[in-house]
């Protein structure tokens, strides 16, 4: 399950790249009718003809006990590197727009990072991101449940503050997919 809904969302961030040139020109087979929409709303908000200037990427990653054995080989490191590769090449064709990024983790509840709030996302974060990525990430894996509610109206408040007319809002959400809110070590 966890490698189907990583294929999804790396496919979801290689293509915001190339289709933010052309939003129609593309499509994956690996990527849900959702997706498919979900990467054609970042391109045409990139795309505005200057009504935008701003991207806010949030990324939400699941830190449940069930990544133990979901995430053997760590996919979500490979998912949140490359994302972050696409969200910075946007800079190399719309110069004028400011990428911002934060990382937020949950599982039986909702946390920001710490030292990984709200920052422009530029060649000295992008470094650091990275290495933070490869040297912590592995080690999320800590929660008791995997509680969607908590984390979705974590990310929604954490975000409030960003958005603005000016804005493109982007939510990439790293999850194996195994729900669970119930009390207890039940992952």
């Amino acid at each position: 399950m966890m490698k189907k809904a990583l294929l999804g969302i790396l496919s979801l961030t290689f293509l915001v790249g190339s289709l933010s040139f052309a939003p129609q020109a593309s499509s994956s087979n690996h990527l849900s009718e959702w997706g498919k929409d979900a990467v054609e709303q970042i391109a045409t908000c990139i795309n505005s003809s200057g009504q935008k200037d701003v991207v806010n990427v949030l990324f939400l990653i699941d830190k449940s006990g069930s990544l133990k054995w979901n995430d053997r080989d760590n996919l979500r490191v490979q998912g949140l590197k490359a994302s972050l590769d696409e969200f910075a090449r946007i800079k190399t064709y719309r110069p004028y727009f400011t990428v911002n990024r934060a990382f937020t983790t949950f599982a039986d509840s909702f946390a920001p990072v710490a030292g990984k709030g709200w920052q422009e996302l530029d060649e000295g974060t992008l470094k650091s991101d990275k290495k933070w990525i490869e040297s912590d990430v592995p080690d999320l894996i800590t929660g008791n449940s995997t509680d969607y509610a908590k984390a979705l109206e974590g990310a929604h408040n954490f975000f409030k503050p960003q958005i603005t007319r000016k804005s493109c809002n982007v939510l990439v959400w790293f999850t194996d997919g195994a729900i669970n809110i119930n009390p207890g070590p039940g992952f």
